[in-house]
Protein backbone atom coordinates (compact mmCIF):
# COMPACT_ATOMS: atom_id res chain seq x y z
CA UNK A 1 0.00 0.00 0.00
CA UNK A 2 3.03 2.18 -0.12
CA UNK A 3 2.32 3.48 -3.31
CA UNK A 4 -1.12 4.23 -2.84
CA UNK A 5 -0.44 6.16 0.43
CA UNK A 6 1.52 7.97 -1.42
CA UNK A 7 -0.68 8.82 -4.07
CA UNK A 8 1.61 7.19 -7.01
CA UNK A 9 -1.58 4.98 -8.22
CA UNK A 10 -5.33 3.96 -6.87
CA UNK A 11 -4.27 0.01 -6.52
CA UNK A 12 -1.23 -1.60 -5.30
CA UNK A 13 -1.48 -4.08 -8.41
CA UNK A 14 -0.87 -0.84 -10.74
CA UNK A 15 2.57 -0.74 -8.89
CA UNK A 16 4.84 -2.91 -11.35
CA UNK A 17 7.15 -3.07 -8.55
CA UNK A 18 5.15 -4.19 -5.96
CA UNK A 19 4.43 -7.69 -4.48
CA UNK A 20 1.00 -7.39 -5.94
CA UNK A 21 1.72 -9.45 -8.81
CA UNK A 22 2.91 -12.61 -6.55
CA UNK A 23 1.22 -12.68 -3.83
CA UNK A 24 -2.00 -12.80 -5.98
CA UNK A 25 -0.05 -15.76 -8.13
CA UNK A 26 0.37 -13.92 -11.50
CA UNK A 27 4.08 -13.63 -11.01
CA UNK A 28 5.27 -17.54 -11.01
CA UNK A 29 9.33 -16.62 -12.15
CA UNK A 30 11.78 -14.52 -10.30
CA UNK A 31 9.25 -14.79 -7.12
CA UNK A 32 10.59 -13.17 -3.94
CA UNK A 33 8.69 -14.45 -1.31
CA UNK A 34 8.25 -17.72 0.53
CA UNK A 35 4.79 -18.38 0.05
CA UNK A 36 5.33 -21.97 2.48
CA UNK A 37 6.41 -20.00 5.25
CA UNK A 38 3.88 -17.48 4.28
CA UNK A 39 0.87 -19.62 4.61
CA UNK A 40 2.47 -20.94 7.77
CA UNK A 41 2.94 -18.06 9.62
CA UNK A 42 -0.46 -17.01 8.73
CA UNK A 43 -1.91 -20.44 9.36
CA UNK A 44 -3.44 -20.57 5.91
CA UNK A 45 -4.03 -23.72 4.50
CA UNK A 46 -3.46 -23.05 0.83
CA UNK A 47 -2.71 -20.14 -1.46
CA UNK A 48 -6.09 -20.16 -2.46
CA UNK A 49 -7.47 -19.24 0.60
CA UNK A 50 -4.30 -17.06 1.09
CA UNK A 51 -5.12 -14.86 -2.30
CA UNK A 52 -8.53 -14.72 -1.56
CA UNK A 53 -8.21 -13.03 2.09
CA UNK A 54 -5.33 -10.82 0.65
CA UNK A 55 -7.46 -9.53 -2.28
CA UNK A 56 -10.37 -8.85 0.03
CA UNK A 57 -8.46 -7.25 2.87
CA UNK A 58 -6.88 -4.66 0.19
CA UNK A 59 -10.12 -4.03 -1.32
CA UNK A 60 -11.92 -3.22 2.18
CA UNK A 61 -8.89 -1.07 2.64
CA UNK A 62 -8.88 0.70 -0.96
CA UNK A 63 -13.26 1.10 0.04
CA UNK A 64 -13.10 2.49 3.42
CA UNK A 65 -10.29 4.91 2.68
CA UNK A 66 -7.93 3.44 5.54
CA UNK A 67 -4.64 3.95 4.63
CA UNK A 68 -2.54 4.56 7.82
CA UNK A 69 0.19 3.17 7.97
CA UNK A 70 1.29 1.69 11.69
CA UNK A 71 4.68 3.23 12.65
CA UNK A 72 6.54 0.15 13.82
CA UNK A 73 6.72 -0.97 10.55
CA UNK A 74 8.78 1.55 9.97
CA UNK A 75 10.91 2.59 13.29
CA UNK A 76 10.81 -1.43 14.90
CA UNK A 77 13.89 -3.22 15.69
CA UNK A 78 12.45 -5.74 13.99
CA UNK A 79 9.15 -7.36 13.69
CA UNK A 80 8.08 -11.09 13.83
CA UNK A 81 5.92 -13.45 16.13
CA UNK A 82 6.78 -13.38 19.67
CA UNK A 83 8.80 -16.90 19.74
CA UNK A 84 10.85 -15.60 16.73
CA UNK A 85 11.58 -12.34 18.29
CA UNK A 86 12.33 -14.21 22.05
CA UNK A 87 14.78 -16.13 20.18
CA UNK A 88 16.92 -12.63 18.74
CA UNK A 89 16.50 -11.42 21.75
CA UNK A 90 18.10 -13.80 23.53
CA UNK A 91 20.41 -15.10 20.63
CA UNK A 92 21.56 -11.45 20.27
CA UNK A 93 21.69 -10.34 24.22
CA UNK A 94 19.61 -7.08 22.93
CA UNK A 95 19.46 -4.69 25.97
CA UNK A 96 16.59 -2.19 26.98
CA UNK A 97 14.14 -3.63 23.97
CA UNK A 98 10.67 -4.73 24.31
CA UNK A 99 8.56 -6.94 22.98
CA UNK A 100 5.62 -5.19 21.87
CA UNK A 101 2.21 -7.32 20.83
CA UNK A 102 0.60 -5.49 17.79
CA UNK A 103 -2.22 -7.82 16.42
CA UNK A 104 -1.13 -10.35 14.59
CA UNK A 105 2.46 -9.75 14.65
CA UNK A 106 5.05 -8.60 17.91
CA UNK A 107 7.80 -5.78 17.49
CA UNK A 108 10.97 -4.49 19.39
CA UNK A 109 10.91 -1.32 20.38
CA UNK A 110 13.65 0.80 22.24
CA UNK A 111 13.48 1.49 25.76
CA UNK A 112 15.41 4.79 26.05
CA UNK A 113 18.86 4.30 25.21
CA UNK A 114 18.54 0.83 23.85
CA UNK A 115 21.68 -1.06 22.52
CA UNK A 116 23.47 -4.25 21.09
CA UNK A 117 25.29 -6.01 24.06
CA UNK A 118 28.95 -6.93 23.92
Amino acid sequence: MNMVRARAVRHPGKWEHSAWSELTGCRQRYRIVNTARLLECLGMGSEEAFREWHEQAIEELLRIGSLKRETFWSTALAVGDRDWLTDLVSARRLRRYQIVNAGRACYLRGMGNAAWST
